[in-house]
């Protein structure tokens, strides 16, 4: 739905949208084949969720971490308990 209002406002970077469109269909291919073979499918979870944590932490740190100062204690006083 998104890539089509995209496309519809002609808001799309084509430069960089074919080599993401590329990469996530090679990406997507690949990773199911990979997993496919695995039959560990706690390892797999966990290889799919401890990428996205730390890709969240990053961005929790980017966004709140200088906007406090850099000061985490006092982030972490603001949230509820």
């Amino acid at each position: 739905m998104a890539v089509g209002v995209f496309l519809f406002e002609g808001e799309v970077a084509w430069e960089y949208g074919l080599f993401m469109a590329a990469g996530s269909l090679l990406g997507g291919y690949l990773g199911g084949k990979i997993t496919a073979h695995l039959t560990d499918r706690t390892l797999v979870r966990a290889g799919v969720v401890a990428p996205g944590l730390g890709v969240a932490a990053y961005y929790f740190w980017r966004i709140y971490g200088h906007g406090f100062g850099g000061d985490l204690e006092r982030v972490v006083r603001l949230l509820p308990d």
